[in-house]
């Protein structure tokens, strides 16, 4: 933890200097022109002489030994610092430069260019007077580019500071140096060419023993603070080795040995391990711990979706840690490491691999010694490797598995022609991946049909891959049984039926699922055209009065009201009632020279509360401001838009007694001038309200509705309106974010949708198939 501390510019307690370390103290001045009032400083002790002439070249004088307050970070020596203590003769010149210096690390942020012109300007001045002061100036410009997150400039900075150390022939020191290339090391800004330049430089300055030990000290303390090996670093170690008249194998092994302690390697380059490979495998060869230590690594190298798991398991193979994690007797736990190298692969490739297949089959046996079960994915199923997950089921590996955890992604294992294809005979096998294989099967077929458009799939896709033993028995269950609900639905049902068949309507299709097609072909068209007629069509239905509005919106969108309907774009806002006269209300914003004037590209929202509607839209500053129409002068800043969403699910407000509305918190009220701290669908049936959660119990992804007080939003206990209780089908789960309940007026009784005892709602329910019903 101090460690962190220190990296983040801590000052530390007591202690003494030490390795990387600087004894902090508070130095004391005064001023002829601070009458009676005391300056205080703090500065390491390598720095406090430089900053004494410094504040001394201000006309400060200081009036106290310093008093050591702690410990923190050493840092190299700086400008004007190093020229104050190195040729204080010529100090005045690098002192001249201290204002302007700042003024321009202030504007590093905002015009980076401007101020890497200024520093150019400078250099040049100073250059012609003490050009020996260069590259401690060139490093400072660089401090100022770091804070300002640009290592760019950065970087470019101190390539400046080097390049005038060859112009001007000036002497190096390298303890110095090392320190500063560390410290830009660590803020991102050095390149692997510049440290390979680097790491040839010194070679010519110094000894070749002293060369070596100074690049290999800078190149494992970069690794140490967290910054992973460059590419080229064990050649440039491997060339000054040999140069220095050691053992580069040895001297190999014993670098790879300390770099393998340290956390930064799991995000090494492919290149990197390529190039100690040797002599880590010959140290694994003779050291348990090594091949220990390589079991805990699960490399993350840099790129977007870099898949090195081939390479890994090979490397991981000839080192012998996979012989270490099949032996019943080893410590380590396979099914821990597999785990992780599971949700490595989540995060960095989906594509099959042969050798990972191969090693998790090798592994079944001490998975099932082990006897815990193993989580091969995390979440939802669509995650999930198929191709492991059978081999793990097969074998009779424990797995956790949740039937309730979306569907499995098909798609990508369909399309994916690498080797090592499992039948996925033991997934349809289990009666909870059997589900989760079913509904990612019915997705895969509508995403194969709207890749291929018109006509069936390629016959070997369907032979070769959709007919595999597993995948082909729940595809034949699927299609058999969407074509026998075909006859009890309606004219939309059946076209969802043929639109799904049509990706494998041929005879290898036919061959595939026959008891589908055959299913199909004795449907009774016309009665299920007449079922579909007397329902009624979407298209018959209509509110004139809505239409009436509508047809004028440019952009139309809808605010959160209810049991009103309001309609508005950018410009009108139109609240549509059942009983009452449709009201309109023209935006009135503010001018555009006003902070808040609504950003063009933002789009307006709207809430009706007892009778008010609550306008809210981005400023060109970027902060939501709004205004309550019975106001419109009298702008707010309700800190949360009004069509806030949890989950991409609007929160459409409920009425309440005496006109306020609730969205599961605390009550809105026309005239707020702050929005609830937290919004939630709502559900009530005109005596108790509901509002829609995700818990951390039992599972963070399952969300369930919970009573509350809408006076106060308290919470009280998990329940369920008895309309999403009621009945439901054999093995269905109701999927709790997907359902409405609220009362309605009498005005609505007639609406084909359905009104029942004052309330309107909808259901949404999930068959074990996968089908969802509402």
């Amino acid at each position: 933890m101090s460690e962190t501390l220190l990296e983040a510019g801590a000052i530390l307690p007591g202690g003494e200097a030490q390795t990387g370390r600087d004894v902090m103290a508070a130095r004391r001045y005064t001023h002829p022109a601070l009458t009676g009032r005391t300056v205080v400083r703090l500065a390491g002790a390598m720095l406090g002489e430089a900053e004494d002439l410094s504040m001394e070249f201000l006309g400060f004088s200081r009036t106290a030994e310093p008093t050591p307050v702690g410990t923190a970070r050493r840092q190299s020596l700086g400008f004007p610092a190093w020229a104050l203590i190195n040729d204080p003769a010529n100090g005045r010149h690098a002192l001249a430069m201290v204002k302007d210096m700042a003024r321009l690390a202030r504007s590093a942020a905002s015009k980076p260019g401007n101020a890497r012109e200024g520093y150019q300007q400078l250099a040049a001045r100073l250059g012609a007077a003490a050009p020996h002061f260069l590259p401690t100036f060139w490093e400072e410009a660089g401090r100022a580019f770091r804070a300002a997150d640009n290592p760019r400039m950065a970087g470019g900075c101190f390539a400046e500071a080097r390049r005038a150390e060859q112009v001007h022939g000036l002497p190096v020191d390298e303890e110095r140096l090392r320190e500063v290339h560390l410290e830009f090391a660590f803020a991102g800004a050095l390149t692997a060419k510049m440290l390979t330049e680097y790491s040839r430089a010194v070679a010519t300055r110094r000894p070749a023993p002293e060369a070596y030990e100074l690049v290999r000290t800078l190149a494992i303390r970069r690794v140490a603070g967290g910054l992973p090996p460059y590419a080229g670093m064990a050649e440039d170690l491997r060339r000054l080795a040999k140069a220095a008249g050691v053992d580069a194998e040895e001297q190999a092994e014993a670098v790879i040995r300390q770099l393998l302690a340290f956390p930064a390697m799991t995000r090494s380059s492919e290149a990197v391990w390529k190039a100690y490979r040797t002599p880590l495998l010959r140290l694994a060869k003779h050291d348990p711990a090594v091949r220990a230590r390589l079991a805990e690594i699960f490399p993350e190298p840099p790129g977007w979706s870099t898949d090195v798991t081939d390479f890994w398991l090979e490397l991981l193979d000839a080192a012998g840690t996979l012989d270490l994690l099949r032996d019943e007797a080893a410590t380590v736990s396979a099914a821990r490491w597999l785990e992780r190298l599971m949700a490595l692969r989540e995060r960095r490739s989906r594509r099959r691999c042969e050798r990972l297949i191969r090693v998790v089959a090798d592994l079944v046996p001490r998975l099932r010694a082990e006897g815990r079960r193993v989580t091969l994915w995390s979440g939802f199923a669509h995650r999930a490797d198929l191709d492991v997950l059978d081999v793990c089921l097969a074998g009779g590996v424990p797995v956790v598995i949740d039937s309730d955890s979306g569907a499995f992604n098909v798609s990508p294992w369909v399309h994916d022609v690498g080797p090592g294809r499992r039948d996925l005979r033991a997934v349809a096998a289990d009666p909870r991946c059997r589900v989760l294989l079913a509904r990612g099967a019915a997705d895969t077929l509508s995403q194969l049909h709207d890749r291929q458009g018109s006509g069936p799939l390629p016959a070997r896709l369907v032979t070769e891959t959709l007919g595999t033993a597993g995948l082909r028995e729940v595809l034949a269950e699927l299609l058999v049984e969407r074509a026998a609900r075909v006859s009890e639905g309606t004219v939309i049902g059946l076209d969802e039926a043929l639109s799904q068949l049509a990706a494998v309507w041929s005879p290898a299709g036919v061959a595939l699922a026959p008891d589908a097609f055959t299913a199909l072909a004795v449907v009774d068209v016309p009665a299920v055209l007449a079922r579909s007629l007397r329902a009624g069509l979407v298209a018959e239905l209509s509110w004139p009065a809505y239409e009436q509005v509508a047809e004028d919106k440019l952009g139309r969108r809808f605010g959160d009201a209810w049991p009103q309907l309001v309609v508005h774009d950018n410009r009108t806002a139109h609240v549509v009632d059942v009983d009452a006269p449709t009201s309109e209300h023209i935006f009135r914003y503010p001018p555009s020279d006003s902070p808040h004037a609504r950003n063009s590209h933002a789009d307006t929202t709207c809430r009706l509360v007892n009778g008010q509607l609550l306008v809210t839209w981005y400023s060109t500053g970027g902060r939501l401001v709004g205004y309550w129409s019975a106001d419109p002068d009298e702008l707010i800043e309700p800190g949360q838009p009004t069509d806030h969403a949890l989950w991409g699910r609007r929160s459409m407000p409920l009425p309440l007694p005496g006109g306020a509305t609730t969205t599961g918190s605390r009550p809105w009220h026309a005239g707020d001038t702050r929005s609830p701290a937290a919004t939630y669908p709502v559900a009530g049936d005109g005596v108790s309200f509901w509002r829609c959660e995700r818990p951390t119990d039992p599972t963070p992804e399952e969300r369930r509705w919970r009573e509350y007080d809408p006076a106060t939003g308290e919470s009280g206990r998990y329940s369920l309106p008895a309309f999403f209780a009621a009945d439901l089908p054999p093995g269905a789960t109701l999927l709790a974010d997907l359902c409405e309940l609220r009362p309605a007026p009498a005005g609505l009784a007639s609406s084909p949708l359905g009104w029942r005892d004052g309330l309107v709602g909808w259901r949404v329910t999930r068959l074990p198939d996968g089908t969802q019903v509402g």
